[in-house]
């Protein structure tokens, strides 16, 4: 998979997430100090990442109880966008002036079916209209372990 243009392209969406991506090595990340401007953590980031460090909690997807039951869906360690965002919001930052917290909307995707000699005209809804809070979790972790202490 080679996109068209550098930094352009989305693999997945907000409603429709890669479940897993299998790879020999890890993802290569650009990195390059000559693409940022930097300056050090601010007190009230500091203090974020303090909260967000106690917020770890033990998980199972809902859709996996549903389809395996409670007793043998997996369980997963990690947090909620929603404990992050209320800990920018503790301390007076917006969360979504940081990269860590995402947000995603879409509209509802619909077909319209004319009308043929054997039936009318209908409408046929293929994705319900919706919405997703999302974290990166790598900047989360990056930004607990070097801002928390």
């Amino acid at each position: 998979l080679v996109p068209g243009a550098d930094n352009a392209y989305n693999h997945g969406s907000g409603a429709l997430a890669i479940k897993q991506i299998y790879t020999n090595n890890s993802v290569i990340v650009t990195s390059d100090g000559r693409l940022k401007t930097a300056r050090p953590y601010n007190t009230k980031e500091r203090a974020v990442a303090r909260r967000c460090r106690d917020l770890g909690i033990v998980y199972q997807w809902n859709d996996s109880i549903a389809q395996k039951g409670a007793d043998r869906a997996r369980m997963h360690f990690g947090t909620t966008v929603q404990s992050v965002i209320a800990a920018f919001e503790a301390e007076g930052l917006d969360p979504f002036r940081y990269g860590v917290v995402c947000y995603d909307e879409w509209q509802a995707e619909v077909i319209e079916h004319p009308a043929i000699e054997t039936r009318e005209a209908y409408t046929e809804t293929v994705r319900e209209a919706g919405n997703r809070y999302s974290l990166r979790l790598d900047q989360l972790a990056w930004f607990v372990a070097t801002a928390g202490a």
